[in-house]
């Protein structure tokens, strides 16, 4: 008998979000045998996990997807043939939340900025209306001299009309809330050089602390604001500062902080030497210097074009023979500046690259 593989399938709850009364994941995993009878398999597939120590088995700690927590342990290993299939098993594992250990208390007689960070994880759901975004891409031609990919510009089309189906987003992902400490007792200035606020990780990072490693993937997380607020900890008087990250999560409609709009309008950008639509051609006392100006689109019995039509990242209709070929532009917008989480100097020592 032999195991072909063993492929990670889904994390059936949100593993990192600890601190809350019973607590439980479970992780599946979809296994692929050949030879042996039923009964060998089930043997066989059972020591595979336990020699394993990737692989979950009773007594371990969670370790899924590139994330662990030492905060949650296995205490069940489910193992099951799919179906009628000869080849294939199901393999769930269950975890529960063991009793959160108090983190070890800071010596008075080190300083602050060498205490560990602390690492908090919560489930939150909010909504937001975008009022502008960040120009990622989409745009060709003329359009694409006009702004360019990191402006911050109002949701539009690509002949610059604001767009009317950009809707309020419904956000439910993980809060990742980190702590750590410094010896000034003064509330630091808070700046983007030193505490980028309002910023998405524009790469793949990992942040470990208080027993947990949470995976980011590229554009998944959004750093918010940082908090600032003296204190005192073992006797010792120091500034707690505290930022507060939002990750969504993978495998939903959409996991990054960018948002993808279909490019479609009513009225074509008008630029010198284009077509009026009335059988001539703009010339430069058609349009405005300061700003877009626009011509507006007609039906073919000359009536104002009320719905609108696609358009070609360039401020014109899709022709036709683009139309029936399945051509679309989208127009891609993403909420905040993006930057490397691995530089900012708050997550020194939280965050990697593996």
């Amino acid at each position: 008998m032999t195991i072909d593989s063993v492929t990670q399938m889904r994390d059936e709850g949100n593993s990192l979000s600890v601190g809350m009364k019973s607590r439980s994941t479970s992780t599946k995993y979809k296994v692929k045998c050949s030879g042996g009878s039923n009964a060998s398999r089930l043997i066989e597939i059972e020591a595979h996990f336990l020699a394993t120590t990737s692989l979950p088995y009773p007594g371990r700690s969670y370790s899924f997807g590139g994330e662990t927590n030492a905060l949650l342990v296995c205490d069940g290993l489910d193992i099951k043939q799919a179906g009628k299939s000869n080849e294939l098993y199901f393999a769930s594992a269950k975890y529960k939340q063991v009793e959160s250990q108090e983190e070890d208390q800071p010596s008075p007689d080190t300083d602050p900025e060498d205490w560990s960070p602390r690492m908090r994880v919560r489930n939150v759901t909010y909504s937001e209306i975008p009022e502008t975004a960040i120009y990622r891409s989409g745009l060709t031609g003329d359009a694409a001299t006009i702004i360019s990919a990191g402006d911050e510009v109002h949701i539009s089309n690509s002949a610059f009309k604001r767009l009317k189906d950009v809707k309020p987003k419904e956000i439910t992902g993980r809060a990742i809330t980190i702590t750590r400490w410094y010896s000034s007792t003064t509330p630091l200035a808070i700046d983007q050089a030193t505490f980028p606020e309002d910023v998405v990780n524009s790469t793949l990072v990992y942040l470990t602390a208080s027993g947990m490693k949470i995976k980011l993937e590229a554009l998944s997380a959004r750093l918010g604001k940082f908090t600032s607020e003296p204190t005192t900890i073992a006797g010792k008087k120091c500034l707690e500062i505290t930022c507060e990250i939002i990750q969504k999560p993978q495998g939903s409609v959409n996991p990054t902080w960018r948002d993808v709009y279909l490019d479609i309008g009513t009225e074509p950008l008008a630029i010198t030497g284009r077509a009026d639509g009335k059988g001539g051609t703009i010339t430069g006392t058609d349009v405005s210097t300061t700003k877009a100006t626009h011509r507006p689109l007609a039906t073919k019995f000359g009536d104002p074009l009320s719905e609108p039509v696609l358009f070609n990242g360039d401020g014109e209709p899709l022709t036709e023979a683009q139309i029936n070929l399945g051509e679309r532009v989208l127009l891609t917008y993403g909420d905040d500046n993006e930057i490397a989480f691995l530089g900012i100097d708050f997550l020194d020592g939280i965050a990697s690259a593996s």
